[in-house]
């Protein structure tokens, strides 16, 4: 059986390492009205070419807009953070990059620094994805 790697590309350090440290079969970045998003995807789009990547961007609506205050709620959550984005843009990128009859391995960088602020990013919110 076949298999394809796909990296959720965001142009942010951590899935630049990540694009980097995997070496995926292509990237795909997505377009939600985040702060600085045309910066980050064009970057996302220049860093794939350079290794060979391809790379295309998914527009989603409907996502609650990042507030873009920095700081923390009473529980430590960053103001920023959109719930449940993570998991919603593994599963645009499962259903988007499916390929009948192949394996697909889907590939996000989360950096451990941001699990206290952001709760998608902590390892207990993948291992609950990988099981599902």
């Amino acid at each position: 059986m076949n298999s394809t790697t796909v990296l959720l590309l965001s142009g942010g350090l951590d899935s630049v390492a990540a694009l980097h440290h995997t070496r995926p079969d292509r990237a795909v970045g997505f377009s939600y009205g985040q702060p600085h998003r045309d910066a980050e995807l064009t970057a996302a789009g220049a860093l794939a070419a350079d290794i060979g990547v391809p790379f295309e961007v998914v527009q989603i609506i409907g996502l609650r807009k990042m507030d873009t205050s920095s700081g923390v709620n009473a529980r430590g959550v960053s103001l920023a953070f959109v719930p449940g984005r993570n998991g919603i843009l593994l599963d645009f990128a499962a259903a988007h990059c499916h390929v009948p009859g192949e394996s697909l391995h889907l590939v996000v960088g989360a950096s451990f620094d941001d699990c206290a602020a952001f709760p998608d990013c902590r390892p207990g919110f993948f291992e609950r994805r990988a099981s599902s």
